[in-house]
This record gives C-alpha cells, sequence and structure tokens, in this order.
C-alpha cells in the first residue's frame, strides 16, 4: 500500500477542483443529427446493474438500480461522502471513493455494500478503474509529484505509479487489459498508453476533455467536452479519428459511460433539472431515456456494470 506522501491540504484542494472540471472549449467536432427524447428498452447484455452516488438522503452515498431506473437500492450509509463507484467486470465488488476515515481513498465491497475494506491510505486517491480480469484496479493519486496514475492488486497490495508526475487522472483500461486511456496535461487532452505507462500516445489536438472510457469492442472511446459552454458527450474512434457529438443540450451532460452490449451510453445530466439526474441513450445519442428524478438531490456518476466483448 502507498504511504501518505502528498502534496499540501490546500495545493491538494485547489488541484482536485481542477481535476473534476474541463475547462475551455473545442470546436471542429462533427455533430451527429440524431438526437431523441423517446424511452428505450436496455438490451439483453445490459441488464447488469447501474451504480452511482447520489446525496438524495443528505449526504453522498453508493446506490445501484436496475438500468431501466427500478429498484433503487443504497448501498452506503456512513456519515461521510461515498462516490465515484465502479463495479467489478464480474458484478460481485464496487470500488469506491470514500473520506470516511479522514482523506479520499479507495475502497471495496461487496456489491450489496457489505464487508467493506479500505485500500489506500494516501491524502486524495479518485477514480478507481477495474481490469478486465477484476485482479488490478487503476486510479489516480496526489502526491508530492502532482497527479500520478496508480495501479494495485484488487486486494491493495502492489501498489506503484506507472505515469512521473504532473497532471494524469481519471485512467480507464481498455477491454484486452493491454492500454489505459486516461486525461493528460493540464488542458485535458485524451490520452493511451500502455498499462506499464509506456508508449503514451496523445489522441486530441485540442484540451477541454473528460471522463474517456473505451466501448466494450474496443473500437471507440466516449468522454464529454464544453464545445458549446456547456459538458456535451463526444464519441470517437479508439485512435482519435472520427470525432462526433451526440448531445445537444443548453445543460451539462457528463460523465458517460457504455452499457455492457456497447449499445448505449448511461450519463447524468441537469437538463430536465438543477441537479443532476441519470439518463441513458442509445450509442448515436437517440433515444434518451431519464431514470432518476429527484429535484432536490443530485444523482451522479453512473457506472453500468460488466463490459462484455461485441
Amino acid at each position: 500500500m502507498k504511504s501518505a506522501n502528498c502534496l499540501t491540504a490546500s495545493g491538494v484542494l485547489i488541484r482536485l477542483v481542477l481535476s473534476f472540471l474541463v475547462i475551455g472549449s473545442f470546436y471542429g467536432y462533427a455533430q451527429s443529427p440524431r438526437f431523441g427524447s423517446s424511452e428505450s428498452s436496455p438490451d439483453r447484455f445490459d441488464e447488469q446493474k447501474i451504480v452511482f452516488h447520489s446525496n438524495r438522503d443528505g449526504n453522498y452515498e453508493i446506490y445501484s438500480m436496475n438500468p431501466d431506473g427500478t429498484e433503487v437500492r443504497r448501498l452506503t450509509d456512513n456519515p461521510a461522502t461515498d462516490r465515484n463507484p465502479a463495479l467489478s467486470h464480474d458484478g460481485s465488488k464496487i470500488a469506491f471513493v470514500s473520506n470516511r476515515d479522514g482523506y479520499n481513498d479507495i475502497y471495496v465491497m461487496n456489491a450489496d455494500g457489505g464487508n467493506v475494506v479500505r485500500l489506500t491510505f494516501g491524502l486524495v486517491d479518485e477514480n478507481p478503474a477495474w481490469s478486465p480480469t477484476d485482479k488490478e484496479i487503476a486510479y489516480e493519486s496526489v502526491t508530492d509529484l502532482g497527479f500520478q496514475i496508480f495501479i494495485m492488486e484488487a486486494d491493495g497490495r502492489g501498489s506503484h505509479p506507472i505515469t512521473a508526475g504532473g497532471f494524469d487522472v481519471q485512467p480507464e483500461w481498455s477491454p484486452d487489459g493491454k492500454k489505459i486511456v486516461f486525461i493528460h496535461d493540464y488542458d485535458y487532452q485524451i490520452a493511451v498508453m500502455n498499462r506499464d505507462g509506456t508508449g503514451v500516445v496523445v489522441l486530441t489536438s485540442i484540451g477541454g476533455n473528460g471522463w474517456p472510457h473505451w466501448s466494450p469492442n474496443g473500437k471507440k472511446i466516449v468522454f464529454h467536452n464544453t464545445q458549446s459552454g456547456y459538458y456535451q458527450v463526444y464519441v470517437m474512434m479508439a485512435n482519435g479519428s472520427e470525432l462526433l457529438r451526440i448531445t445537444n443540450d443548453f445543460a451539462n451532460d457528463v460523465w458517460p459511460v457504455w452499457s455492457p452490449s456497447g449499445t448505449s451510453i448511461a450519463f447524468q445530466s441537469n437538463r430536465d433539472d438543477v441537479n443532476g439526474d441519470i439518463y441513458t441513450m442509445r450509442a448515436d445519442g437517440s433515444r434518451v431515456k431519464r431514470l432518476t428524478n429527484n429535484t432536490f438531490a443530485n444523482d451522479d456518476f453512473p457506472n453500468w456494470g460488466r463490459a462484455r466483448e461485441e
């Protein structure tokens, strides 16, 4: 496990806020003509639960629901903040971030909320991502070198950095486990690297991107950006080509993730409410469906179960 050799508290707070924002704008992305609002039914392979965090019961806790928005279940019950859940590929575990022991660290629990175990012991550890085998977890950590991406075993052992420092955040494994896509540098470029941190290739030419996730077949990457002054969802090929905007709202559409089949995308939006709710849509941006509806709460950071080969 990693020691807490980290930045000062004030510097950490400033940088942590920046890591959750996408600053600036960029232009030249193609826009999909296919936007919709009709509801859709989940595909056969998309019956895995969606997990998310919400402050609907006061403070932020972890919840699960069916992909149609039914059977919402609260999984954590702690006076601290529990957030950023990531469901393991076999559906048995959830990694998440909590400050229940004083700092933002990564924890893991059973999918029903039981058997909570602390994995990291840093000052700011964020955004856990399971490897395709569920044997490892990638995450970002604030150290004396800046924001670094680490990999550890699923039980917290063997934690080690794979980036040198500066600003590297929001890691996500490729479906074959050989590469990691992530946000690189303070202008928020999307980059990809080998799982050991070598061979970094920047995929985008203009910054302001966030939350890149590979499609289950590894051919595409979904992410958000602020082209129009609002966060919107985009898709591109895994090599950075064929950029396509798939939402078009005077609202923020953020934190997109693929469904297990790769035919749908879950995301958070404040298009119908000043607070955010969870939505799904087809991979082309059509057939948008609102899953949660909380006027006085924020439902955020959806994660949609197992990624399967298409």
